[in-house]
Formats: C-alpha cells, structure tokens, sequence
C-alpha cells in the first residue's frame, strides 16, 4: 500500500511539475479564447491535458498496461482539433477505430463475442461500440467548466486502479497534479487532448474489467456525466434540434449560468460521483439502484428550481 501511495504521489508531482512548465513555456501559443458558448470570459492556456497523456502513456509502458497506447490517437487528433478544428467526420472516423481497436485488444474479446451466435454477436458488439463512444464524447461535453471531468475521472481512475488493474494509479497521479491547476479558477484547460483521451482508456478499463459487475460498477460510477449528458440529447431530440450542433443545455451549464460558481458545480457531480463509489464497493445492489434515483431526483429539482430553463437557452 505504502508502495502505491508513493508512486501515485511521485506521479502527481511531476504532473504538477510538468502543467507549471507548460503553462511558462506555451501559455500564449495554446490559447483557448472564449466564445458564446464558453463558460469562461478570459483567454487561458489549453491543451494541459497533453501532461496527463504522457506521463500515462510511460506508465503503461512502465507497467506492461499496452492497450492504453492505442488512445494515444486520440490524444493527437483532440490535440489538432484543439488549435486547427478538425472536421467532425476525421474526429469521429478516429473515435471509431480507436474503440474498434481497444475492444479487439480487450482480455474479453472472447467471452463477448463468440459465445452467441452471428447476430447476437453483431448486435452486442454494435452495443458495445456506441458505449465507447459514447463515453468518449460524453467527456468531451462535459468538460466545460473548472475541474468537473478531472474530479470525476479522478474518482473513476482510483476505483478502477483498486478492483482493476494497479497500472492507472500513473492516470490518478497525473489527473492529480493538473487538477490542482485546472481547479477554478483554472489556470489551464486540458482540451479535447485530454478529454477524449481519458473518455478512451476510460472505456478501456471498462472492457478489460474482470467480471460483468465490475464493468457495470464503472457505467454506474460515472453516472452523473452519464445523466446529465444523455437527459440532454434526448430533450434536444424531442425538441427537434440538431443533436450535433454545438450548444449551452447541459444541466452543468445551466446550473453555472443561473450563478453558481464553477467549484460548487463540479463538486456536485465530484460528491454524486464520489458517493458511487461507496455504493459500488459495499455491493448492495438496491442501495446502488436507491441512490440512482436520488440522484436523477437531485438533477430533476436543480434543473426545475435552480437551473436556467433549457427551452431559454440557444444553440450556436
């Protein structure tokens, strides 16, 4: 235990160390400057994220963890789309393959997929597939406001790395260090680099679980990014707007547009992530289900009471 707490310590100071270096080195080349859909008014340096790649990246060379290398690809085409705007179709054509890539590399590519027949097969891959991109895309929307993706995946990463594999305590010492920048008021952004990366290896962890419990348990973990981010597509759907479209209706969003403080909504979603997690390790499937409701209960009152009405808010 003392061993791991150490290396996961040595990891988030070199992540600290190295997002320091980065915002002196390149604060006024890798710039994200705001728009009407940010949640921010000032220029801030982006693409942090690339320290948290790397030093994962090492780590799972280090640790012998090798599927966590077939990400990296996404790292550079979120890194492209960061500071040159890659067109959808590239991004998602890489997405595709990527999670094509990680799920034929998965330890339970065989158990999945060759104890049925064809079309059960095609059917549970194809499944399978939309939930890795989905995750992959649902990081990258959430990833709007000071430190909500890092805390959660932070979360996440420490769960996987007890009941998983000991390889991505390199994941929470690098998220670790860079959040103690991307802490509002963030000094720097990890951008699509970094988002999509973690939405990846985080879908990885997911398919290499060693039992079906345990890859539910990560779906159930994340649920608050899940539910904010799929109650959303789906009023956008009944309400007829262009689901792909950029826009401001995310339940995070709303809730910081009707004043609260980037901090205590990343919190909100850090604590129902947190408070997963202690579910998910007592094994108590109808507290697990009980607390699923309490928490769409929570999202529902916030976006009646408190949030700015969905309906007011435009798409650009």
């Amino acid at each position: 235990m003392i061993k791991y707490i150490f290396l996961t310590g040595l990891v988030a100071f070199f992540s600290w160390f190295l997002t320091l270096l980065f915002l002196i080195k390149f604060k006024d080349i890798f710039v994200d400057i705001p728009n009407e859909r940010s949640s921010h008014s000032e220029k801030t340096p982006n693409s942090g994220g690339i320290i948290i790649v790397l030093l994962t990246i090492l780590g799972s060379l280090f640790s012998g963890n090798y599927s966590i290398i077939l990400c990296l690809p996404l790292a550079i085409i979120g890194f492209l789309d960061d500071h040159f705007k890659i067109s959808s179709f590239k991004r998602f054509s890489v997405q595709f393959f990527t999670v094509n890539f990680l799920l034929l590399n998965s330890k339970n590519f065989i158990n999945y997929f060759l104890t049925g027949g064809l079309i059960i097969n095609i059917f549970i891959y194809s499944f399978i597939l939309l939930i890795g991109l989905s995750i992959i895309n649902f990081s990258n929307f959430i990833d709007g406001i000071d430190g909500l993706l890092a805390g959660c995946m932070l979360i996440g990463f420490i769960f996987c790395s007890i009941i998983i594999d000991s390889s991505y305590l390199y994941l929470v010492g690098s998220i670790t260090g860079f959040l103690i920048w991307n802490w509002n008021p963030a000094r720097i952004f990890m951008g699509d680099i970094g988002s999509t990366f973690l939405g990846a290896v985080f879908f990885n962890s997911l398919i290499n679980a060693n039992n079906y419990y345990e890859a539910l348990s990560l779906l159930f973990l994340i649920n608050p990014i899940l539910m904010d981010s799929i109650s959303c597509l789906i009023r956008r759907f009944i309400n007829k707007e262009n689901i792909f479209t950029a826009h401001k209706k995310h339940l995070y969003q709303r809730l910081h547009q009707a004043g609260w403080k980037h901090s205590k909504v990343s919190l909100l979603y850090i604590i129902g992530t947190l408070i997963m997690s202690f579910c998910i390790f007592h094994k108590n499937i109808y507290f697990l289900g009980l607390l699923i409701l309490t928490e769409f209960i929570i999202g529902y009152l916030l976006d009646k009471n408190i949030a700015v009405s969905f309906k007011t808010e435009g798409t650009y």
